[in-house]
């Protein structure tokens, strides 16, 4: 299934390159020209809910309306992850956009990167003190969800250049957190 322009993506650019976008992959902008894979993963995505979901009509639903039923239809699996590989290559496109607006020209030592993931969470805490207004820069989402990605893209910019494999630690951790006691044995 090829990739359909919607209307509401004129003048946006794609996330991971910053060409001009022509569809949207989950609230993210992207286009099908940088090769990140992001066009097959939304096919895949698109098969698994018309394989999971009963009522599904590819051709009289809206993109928008299939992403939904996969949402729910991987919900309904228990909200498994089903293809690292997409989030492995978000992160390598996080770092090379990175790398390429010369965040990695210098070397800077690893408490420091931490600290500015540090930074992304207070500005996150600083919006929902104002009221979580849209965000400035991406005014169609809230402030808090723009910076809370922030955090994210700054976790996998940082992983991709230590070399840390994020999605298979995601769900190590999620599978382990599963065996573990109600709130962890802790008060709070």
């Amino acid at each position: 299934m090829p990739c359909t322009p919607w209307k509401d993506i004129a003048g946006r650019l794609c996330a991971q390159c910053g060409m001009p976008a022509s569809h949207y992959y989950g609230n993210s902008p992207f286009c099908c020209q940088c090769g990140g894979g992001i066009c097959t993963a939304y096919e895949t995505l698109i098969a698994h809910t018309i394989e999971l979901t009963d009522n599904v009509d590819p051709d009289t639903q809206t993109l928008r309306s299939v992403a939904q039923a996969a949402s729910r239809a991987v919900e309904r699996k228990g909200g498994a992850i089903e293809n690292l590989e997409d989030l492995r290559r978000f992160q390598h496109g996080v770092h090379t956009t990175a790398s390429d607006k010369g965040w990695w020209d210098e070397i800077r030592e690893d408490g420091t990167l931490i600290a500015l993931m540090h930074a992304e969470l207070s500005e996150a805490l600083e919006a929902l003190r104002k009221g979580n207004p849209p965000d400035d820069k991406c005014p169609e989402h809230p402030a808090v969800a723009v910076e809370l990605a922030d955090v994210i893209i700054r976790i996998l910019d940082f992983a991709e250049h230590k070399g840390y494999d994020i999605a298979g630690a995601l769900v190590a951790k999620a599978e382990f957190n599963k065996t573990r006691p109600h709130k962890h044995g802790k008060e709070f």
